[in-house]
């Protein structure tokens, strides 16, 4: 379930059950963010396409966007890097919120069918004109349930032939170029460079756990509208982030002394999740992780360790920190477990409702 209060509250039906799967959601927010003419493509599991529960998010996508292709992928694409089939989709939207009417085939996109042998599938793939592969078989979905499952037997060069033969022609039939140039163009004021600060264009990317840097994350872009009956004259838009606060943490606020500040051996395994720059617990502290290595013990036995760097945090920012951990371990544990044994763990899965039902509304993470 994702907590997003505009969307929850929304009159359109399409935009209130896209909360209820990420999947849906990053569809739908990320259709909203984008500019008219503007280009949406993402790689989603099957689900976002074949599950009958979201043909509202696939009616609302279909009425704000043109649908420029999608391409059901095999289930064996991802084999040699994930080690694991599964099936999933390549979807490609062109924004065009005005738009009066659907086309045939995304009328097939919004609705589905289930066959004799009680595999739904999208209608758009009714002939399976734009699924890659070279043989299909009845299966069954990582919840059991029987699902069509397609292979490519040529390898990548076989699979990208495919996708880019398919994707040619649906660029070349279903994408207004005339139309993504007319929108190209911003509606953005020049904005004036301030001594000693580095223009936009120059900018590098910040990334979420770079605490180490000093700079300044921009919270509102300059000369944008603010048009409408809430505006407040002499206050810019803020973005606000899990650590917007980071900057203002007080020496005298802190729970812990400079001495608990110093990196040391985290103290925890690590699991397959904890990657170079996580962010992590460590003897009820919070810190992110960095110079992950391996190690021998006596028995010249490896396993994989890391440096803990705690973080100086305000008190609520603590407890956010905290909650985020807690939430995405929960998660990744549940992930892995059912990935593993092809099965519903329902105590981890209560955990994980737990939480994130019981965290109060001011320290829920907006995704």
């Amino acid at each position: 379930m994702m907590f997003d209060r505009s969307f929850i509250r929304h009159r359109d039906k399409g935009k209130q059950q896209s909360c209820g799967a990420i999947h849906n959601y990053f569809f739908v927010k990320t259709l909203d963010t984008l500019r008219e003419g503007g280009v949406l493509t993402f790689i989603t599991s099957q689900g976002v396409m074949d599950n009958p529960r979201n043909e509202a998010v696939r009616k609302y996508l279909m009425q704000n966007a043109n649908l420029v292709s999608a391409i059901r992928l095999p289930n064996n694409l991802f084999v040699s890097h994930a080690g694991t089939e599964v099936g999933s989709d390549l979807i490609v939207l062109q924004k065009e919120s005005s738009k009066v009417r659907m086309s045939i085939a995304e009328e097939g996109f919004v609705h589905t069918r289930e066959n004799s042998h009680g595999v739904t599938t999208n209608n758009y793939y009714m002939d399976f004109h734009r699924v890659s592969h070279t043989k299909g078989k009845l299966g069954k979905d990582p919840y059991g349930k029987p699902a069509l499952e397609f292979y490519h037997e040529g390898g990548v060069e076989g699979i990208s032939g495919d996708i880019r033969r398919m994707l040619l022609e649906d660029l070349s039939q279903n994408l207004n170029m005339e139309f993504y140039y007319r929108h190209q163009q911003a509606r953005i004021a020049p904005t004036e460079t301030v001594p000693g600060q580095e223009s936009p264009g120059n900018n590098p990317a910040v990334h979420l756990l770079d605490f180490s840097s000093s700079r300044q994350i921009p919270t509102s872009r300059s000369g944008f509208s603010t048009k409408g009956k809430h505006k407040h004259k002499g206050v810019d838009p803020m973005q606000l982030s899990l650590f917007s606060q980071l900057s203002e943490v007080d020496a005298t606020q802190s729970q812990d002394s400079q001495s608990d500040l110093q990196p040391r051996k985290f103290g925890r395994f690590l699991e397959p999740y904890h990657k170079e720059g996580a962010l992590v617990m460590d003897n009820n502290q919070v810190g992110y992780l960095k110079d992950v290595y391996h190690e021998s013990n006596q028995n010249d036995e490896y396993r994989q360790v890391a440096k803990f760097h705690p973080l100086q945090l305000a008190p609520l920012e603590r407890e956010k920190a905290m909650l985020y951990v807690q939430l995405r371990d929960a998660y990744m544990d549940l992930y892995v477990f059912e990935t593993a044994k092809q099965r519903e763990h329902k105590e981890r899965r209560a955990e994980l409702n737990r939480l994130y039902t019981e965290a109060p509304d001011s320290h829920r993470i907006p995704c």
